[in-house]
């Protein structure tokens, strides 16, 4: 992969280490001045199609793909550098080059690899941000000498602008972008602390946390009128015009630890159901129930044992409630 010439289109996970490793992969480019066709994050873990149309119309020639379980993956069809962190279960053969290491978080070894290009010392404190974000204490203690070196940040501070960029994940696919490109404007002025809210898109972002924080709480008001709860779980069909749904069902496990809280938002018609999933309930993998379901009534899901989310047919969504009721009321 040529770095200075190719088209490359960067894919990566929507939380606050896939945002950070993203921003480092494309500020790096930058630097070659060649900035990626495409930067984006797939609703799910899986690479459907929509990625790939989005792939396909940015005419890219090379794709890289960052934080993303490798076994969830599947050949793109071009030139494909994968960098990830997950655990691998299962051996899955690939056409690319693979940076797989479990002992750190993605944006630290993104951050190796680039530094490997270009010098990149500058944009340290975005891989620290991303290993704050994992819980990557190894990582952020190695990078934390060159943090100090490079800019006047500290744990503190780091931790502030951490939550911002996390909480892009809950708007959807706007508060993703909005991080990812906060994270590159700020680097490009030369002043980390703009990342906040001085950039444009950290504007934005900020407009799109309060109008979201608003539109979850009302509709946690109404939750108990509303929602299916039954034995261990909660189903929560909302309408609303902002991608809420994973905040509100994190929240709702906040509040009912002993359960499984899904929420779904009914806002358009769709032939398709989208569900965000949480729990706070140990030695339950929702990531796995939700893609065996998902599969059976075709569609596709995943995600971690307490995070996760799924996509299926909305005719079939009665049908996925019995199962998850099932699934849920011997917890």
């Amino acid at each position: 992969m040529d770095f200075c010439k190719d088209k490359i289109a960067i894919i990566h996970h929507n939380d606050g280490d896939g945002i950070c490793s993203a921003a480092i992969f494309a500020l790096t480019l930058k630097k070659l001045e060649n900035f990626p066709v495409l930067i984006h994050a797939p609703e799910h873990v899986d690479i459907e199609a929509d990625t790939k149309k989005k792939i396909a119309d940015s005419r890219a020639t090379h794709v890289v793909i960052l934080d993303i379980p490798i076994e969830r993956l599947e050949n793109i069809g071009m030139p494909t550098l994968i960098i990830d962190h997950h655990p691998r279960t299962k051996r899955i053969e690939l056409d690319g080059e693979i940076h797989h290491i479990t002992t750190n978080c993605a944006s630290y070894l993104t951050y190796e690899f680039c530094k490997q290009i270009t010098d990149i010392e500058d944009l340290s404190w975005i891989a620290a941000i991303g290993c704050l974000s994992d819980k990557d204490n190894e990582g952020f203690e190695k990078l934390a000498p060159l943090v100090e070196k490079t800019s006047s940040l500290d744990r503190n501070i780091l931790q502030k602008m951490m939550g911002f960029i996390s909480s892009a994940k809950v708007l959807g696919s706007e508060g993703i972008a909005c991080g990812v490109n906060a994270l590159v404007e700020a680097s490009t002025m030369g002043i980390e602390t703009a990342v906040l809210g001085s950039t444009p898109n950290a504007q934005k972002l900020k407009e799109l946390r309060f109008m979201s924080r608003k539109e979850r709480d009302y509709w946690l008001l109404f939750h108990k009128d509303y929602a299916l709860i039954k034995d261990k779980m909660i189903y929560y069909k909302i309408r609303s015009r902002l991608p809420i749904q994973s905040y509100l069902a994190g929240t709702l496990s906040n509040f009912y630890p002993s359960h499984v809280c899904f929420v779904t938002n009914d806002n358009t018609v769709n032939e398709f159901r989208t569900i965000e999933c949480r729990t706070k309930l140990e030695g339950i993998n929702l990531g796995q129930m939700l893609r065996h379901i998902a599969e059976e009534l075709g569609g596709s899901g995943g995600g971690l044992d307490y995070a996760a989310g799924t996509k299926i047919p909305a005719a079939k969504e009665a049908e996925f409630i019995k199962k998850c009721e099932e699934l849920t009321k011997d917890i």
